[in-house]
């Protein structure tokens, strides 16, 4: 089992950080929401919504997917490596669940760094 350490001991130190912060990739996050046909009907695009997430991850185009549980009107997010906002955005209207009509997304530029990059 990995042992947690208090945040507060390990200290990043200013030229770290500006080296992280110069050198970040450039990502885009996204929100996914429920989109004008969200319903039970169209539950069944929700598993072709989940294996393109995972072809996407596979793939290394996306950085990291997260789907959220609580019953509020932002149901994921996700962090993606591309060259340009629209890049992101095409991929994502290609999602089963976005043509469907289930989902609805908001691409957003974005600073993101992962505990492999510090």
């Amino acid at each position: 089992m990995e042992t947690l350490v208090n945040a507060s001991e390990i200290r990043v130190t200013d030229q770290e950080m500006q080296h992280l912060l110069g050198s970040a990739p450039k990502r885009f996050a996204f929100v996914l929401r429920p989109g004008p046909a969200f319903g039970a009907e169209t539950q069944a695009l929700q598993w072709e919504h989940a294996r393109n997430m995972f072809n996407l991850l596979r793939a290394g185009r996306l950085a990291s997917v997260t789907a959220l549980m609580d019953g509020t009107d932002v149901l994921g997010i996700g962090v993606m490596e591309a060259s340009s906002k629209s890049e992101v955005e095409a991929l994502l209207r290609d999602d089963p669940a976005v043509r469907g009509r289930r989902l609805s997304f908001e691409v957003l530029s974005a600073a993101s760094f992962t505990r492999g990059e510090i």
